[in-house]
């Protein structure tokens, strides 16, 4: 992947890449959610070509800033650590408690937040759920600052 290349075949308009050659706009949406290009029989991820065209470098993970893999609109991405780009997942379909870090503990019978930190969990308990939820807001903010994602 290189800036040139992608750029002689490729125009950016508002978050979506067209064909030069046609002006057909690029729109294979991928089973896990992602736009995918395809050019030479090569496939792409949408976003990851955007960032490439207009930085011309690649970083190792690239994270949507809105959590949306279609908004693929260069203010909507930005460089982050895997453990960044972790902190902005949404809340997890098997999340029974509808608020993210926050599950049912059985063996103490109360509410339990827990935040990764540094690669290590940070646990806390509480039984009430409102003051659960508060809890794992203040705790993203804090420690996964703009990568946060309160959804």
């Amino acid at each position: 992947m290189n800036q040139e290349y992608f750029l002689k075949h490729l125009e950016y308009k508002n978050g979506d890449l067209f064909y030069k050659k046609t002006g057909k706009m690029v729109s294979n949406i991928e089973p896990i959610g992602y736009v995918r290009v395809c050019l030479h029989n090569k496939q792409y991820k949408e976003h990851r070509v955007i960032w490439m065209m207009h930085y011309g470098y690649m970083p190792e993970f690239l994270d949507h800033v809105d959590g949306n893999k279609i908004n693929n609109k260069i203010e909507n991405l930005r460089p982050a650590t895997k453990q960044q780009n972790a902190f902005n997942r949404k809340i997890g379909k098997t999340n029974k408690s509808g608020i993210k870090n926050v599950s049912w503990s059985e063996d103490k019978q109360k509410w339990h937040i827990q935040i990764a930190v540094n690669n290590k969990k940070r646990h806390w308990f509480t039984k009430d759920l409102e003051l659960a939820q508060l809890i794992a807001q203040e705790a993203r903010r804090k420690f996964h600052g703009n990568f946060a994602n309160y959804i």
